[in-house]
This record gives C-alpha cells, structure tokens and sequence, in this order.
C-alpha cells in the first residue's frame, strides 16, 4: 500500500508538473465566495414574548433559508446572497442581493418575480427582517 501510494504521489506531481500554470483568479473568487459564505455573520434578532430571553438566527441560517428558498422554485441554482442593511436593529429596512443561474428557455423576469416572492414567504415565516428591496441577477443560463 505505501508502495501504491508513493506512486500515486509521483504520479500526480508529475502530471502537476507538466500542466502549465493555470489562472488561480478564478480560484481565488471562489475561496472568497466559500468563506463568506460560511461564517455565521451577524445575529439576526427574534422577539420572544419573556424579555429575558434574547432569541437570534445567524445571518448564515438566514442566507441559507434563501438560498434553500431559491433552489426550490424551479429554474433557478442560487448564486451568491447578501443581505445589505442593518440585520440587527428591528425593524431596520433590509436588501437582499441575490444572484443565481437561471434554466435555458425560462422568462427571465418571471422567474425573478418567482424568486422574490419564494425569498419573501420564507423570511416572512422564519424571520422578522423588514425587506425593502429584493434583488435579483442571473449571471449564469444552464440546460436543465
């Protein structure tokens, strides 16, 4: 086995070796991407009737209940989401920046319209964010 593996070392450094340099940009953007993606963010604040209990979502739960919103509608791969405004003052008005690809042969602003009302029941339902504006980017098209 430490045979098998040292030769599979060598082979891959090999083929590492004879591959010209690639563009690393792009790779970069997507570390970047992941790692915003995945810390928790800022607290998002729930009221609780006892005002001794202080209740938040994670700005990261509340990303995710988009992105999970979006995947489900049909059409649609998220992209990226943010959430622009002050999340952590009540009733503070809020953006939401989405991004997402859309499928080949769908009417882009419908499929919009779609995504902003799944985005809106869900953070109605789950959250008490007051949405301003909801903003949607197709940046990719993909053959379903």
């Amino acid at each position: 086995m430490q045979r098998l593996r040292e030769l599979s070392v060598d082979a891959m450094q090999r083929r590492a070796d004879a591959d010209p340099d690639r563009e690393n940009a792009w790779i970069d953007g997507l570390l970047t991407t992941i790692r915003a993606e995945i810390t928790s963010g800022r607290d998002v604040p729930v009221s609780h009737p006892d005002p001794r209990l202080r209740l938040v979502l994670t700005e990261a739960a509340v990303r995710n209940l988009i992105r999970r919103a979006g995947d489900s509608t049909g059409g649609i791969v998220m992209g990226r989401c943010t959430l622009t405004g002050d999340v952590s003052t009540p009733g503070t008005p809020i953006t939401v920046d989405l991004t997402a690809a859309i499928a080949y042969g769908q009417v882009a602003e419908q499929t919009a319209d779609r995504l902003r009302r799944r985005v809106v029941d869900v953070l109605t339902r789950h959250t008490e964010l007051v949405i301003e504006q909801i903003d949607v980017r197709f940046d990719d098209v993909y053959v379903p």
